[in-house]
């Protein structure tokens, strides 16, 4: 089908070789690192109140690891970049269809997540057995600020059956020790939402059809409940990138807009932590997370006017090797922490030395070395699975052209 003969010039929804995809790799790999570094210091470490003496190195290494949430918000605007746009290119060339879409999405998810509640399963029951005892897997009260939880409770048949269909925080807690869970919800229920609203409103079809798609999305947005649906807002502001023409003088001074694009950010950042702030200008966690899902949306727009080929060496390699296992590292890393927690710290957490810092980056390096092997056994793997399916299903997705199905 022919694609329509005036569209300007827009956003790229797949930014293949430019170096506009090594740098939306690298962002969303640091996001992954990010999230990482702040469970390391959550779960090591005392809480900033609890300290005995707050040196100048404690005070950077509890501001450089605060970010964790803040890269969930980056984690939200890149997928709705990433799967937004795509569903508004193929509606746009009118090649939609939910089939291949619905297997494009579900190998993506359960490639990884399945493994990711098994081995959660695994370590949460070896850990307990082990370590039953500690506070990080029994959640009762100790001499230090915590918010630990009882695993054991959330470690049933119903919960993990909950979470394979996307139902923690909305049905079911997050299965186990895996508290980061919380976000796949919000991803599945987002790429449910998001066709359905865009077919609705703006595919060519019976009158009838549209109705019944909208009504869906809306009976999902209900059933989701105010917090998930409250950020799909968040998650919408990367697919509006890809409706945006590409700006010349963007492109003519893009070195100068990137640096005020990633100050931007920044900015926005250090907002999202400033308490006295915040509490100055009546900001609740929301309206700090939209502020930098904005910036974040900003930064990615100027990114993606980078459109000189691929770059080789360092950047590249790292961009590639980050993204690549981003999602396992997010999906296995928690339990994994956990596990060490109880069994190297079992009781009071650590001062943010600077022993105790580099044996944090050392553990940090040792997970990230995990999951870069789990993600080989699993997420490398997502556009031949894709591939493999759609050639049994005999579809169209079969040559496996979109990003989403290995990238996003």
């Amino acid at each position: 089908m022919a694609t329509e003969p005036s569209r300007p010039k827009t956003a790229d929804p797949r930014p293949q070789g430019v170096r506009a995809s090594q740098h939306l790799d690298l962002l969303r790999g640091l996001a992954a690192v990010a999230v990482l570094m702040f469970h390391i210091r959550y779960r090591f470490f005392l809480d900033y109140s609890d300290l005995t003496s707050h040196s100048v190195v404690g005070l950077a290494w509890y501001a450089v690891t605060s970010f964790g949430h803040d890269a969930v918000m980056v984690f939200f605007v890149l997928s709705g970049f990433l799967i937004g746009s795509g569903v508004i290119d193929r509606c746009r060339r009118h090649q939609w269809d939910w089939k291949s879409y619905a297997t494009a999405r579900a190998v993506r998810l359960y490639l990884v997540l399945l493994p990711g509640l098994v081995l959660t399963c695994l370590l949460d029951v070896v850990g307990i057995n082990l370590f039953g005892d500690v506070a990080s897997y029994s959640g009762s009260p100790a001499g230090y600020a915590h918010d630990f939880f009882n695993v054991p409770a959330r470690l049933t048949a119903s919960v993990f059956l909950g979470n394979t269909v996307f139902l923690q925080t909305i049905l079911v807690p997050p299965f186990g020790s895996n508290d980061a869970l919380w976000s796949l919800a919000n991803e599945f229920w987002y790429y449910c939402l998001f066709p359905l609203a865009w077919v609705a409103m703006f595919v060519p079809a019976p009158l009838w059809r549209r109705l019944a798609y909208g009504i869906l999305a809306i009976t999902l947005l209900v059933f989701v409940g105010q917090p998930i649906a409250t950020y799909f807002l968040l998650w919408l502001i990367g697919a509006a990138i890809a409706l945006l023409p590409l700006c010349p003088p963007i492109q003519r001074h893009r070195a100068l807009m990137t640096t005020i694009a990633a100050g931007a950010l920044g900015l926005a950042l250090g907002l999202a932590h400033a308490r006295g702030i915040k509490a100055s200008l009546g900001m609740d966690l929301f309206a700090a997370d939209f502020i930098v899902a904005l910036a974040c949306g900003g930064l990615l727009y100027v990114l993606l006017h980078d459109r000189k080929p691929l770059s080789r060496g360092l950047y590249a390699l790292v961009a590639e090797r980050l993204a690549g296992q981003s999602f396992t590292l997010y999906v296995v890393h928690l339990p994994i922490l956990m596990f060490i927690r109880a069994w190297l710290v079992p009781g009071r957490p650590w001062e943010p030395t600077v022993g105790k810092i580099l044996a944090a980056l050392l553990i940090g390096l040792g997970v990230l070395a995990v999951s870069g092997v789990i993600a080989r056994l699993t997420e490398f793997h997502t556009v031949a699975a894709k591939r493999w399916i759609d050639s049994r299903l005999s579809l169209p997705g079969g040559r496996s052209t979109s990003v989403q199905s290995g990238r996003a």
